[in-house]
């Protein structure tokens, strides 16, 4: 789930799935409301499922954005991730049959935004996720200078041809880390990530439990980001709020 704050109550995103190969095109993303943020939620029911804008599937791992006055929804999986204009109350999409702009290609799922000075970041996981420790998953990110792309890496290569800037890779004690949730600042203005992680120490090195990990996202002097030394990191800094 996606829980954001918007005209005095908490909007609730979630999606609905049943993994088929190829992708499910029932795959459905929806919303619920709530007065506060430990609940109850009333379900408001359907807003888009996959078919309804004409993919196969992957309508799922929704993320929201507000700017200038216009709310967003981005989802997708494996088949583009694509951004929809919302209404103004946040309960339903415009234009459910044509996105605004679709940010990226077919190698990703787990899209998530962050701006920072004048960029905009596409967060995002390429490979598979759910493999214990011959899961592939790796976070990556493009950025832009506009909020519907380009998003592109280092060379300029977009990530609409699957081209990204590699910032998590599996080391000998996490395996396939990615899946990125909110993107979030403390109070000393340091940039954290939440995203999930298989670890080799559970269950003698055949792990089947994907734990929740954090780690701090630096942006450098040329305004791309990196998070420790390209691998999820043991222990360290916490945030501070």
């Amino acid at each position: 789930p996606d829980i954001e704050y918007i005209d005095d109550k908490y909007v609730l995103y979630y999606c609905q799935n049943v993994s088929m190969p190829g992708g499910n095109p029932d795959s459905t993303v929806g919303v619920a409301t709530g007065s506060d943020l430990n609940g109850a939620f009333q379900d408001q029911g359907k807003m888009i499922q996959a078919k309804d804008f004409g993919i196969k599937g992957g309508c799922i791992d929704q993320f929201y954005w507000e700017e200038d006055g216009k709310k967003y929804l981005g989802l997708g999986s494996f088949k583009g991730i694509f951004l929809f204009e919302l209404s103004d109350d946040g309960l339903t999409i415009k234009d459910k049959t044509k996105p605004v702009a679709q940010l990226a290609g077919t190698a990703y799922e787990g899209g998530m935004l962050y701006k920072r000075g004048e960029y905009y970041y596409l967060f995002a996981s390429v490979g598979t996720c759910c493999d214990g420790k011959n899961s592939t998953y790796q976070l990556v990110v493009g950025r832009s200078k506009n909020l519907f792309g380009p998003y592109g890496n280092m060379k300029s290569e977009k990530m609409l041809d699957n081209k990204h800037r590699l910032l998590l890779s599996s080391n000998d004690r996490f395996r396939g880390p990615g899946h990125c949730s909110e993107i979030i600042e403390d109070k000393n203005g340091d940039i954290w990530v939440l995203y999930h992680a298989f670890d080799m120490h559970e269950n003698n090195g055949e792990p089947t439990s994907r734990f929740l990990m954090m780690d701090k996202i630096v942006i450098g002097p040329k305004g791309w980001p990196s998070i420790n030394d390209g691998y999820p990191s043991e222990g360290g800094d916490a945030p501070v709020f």
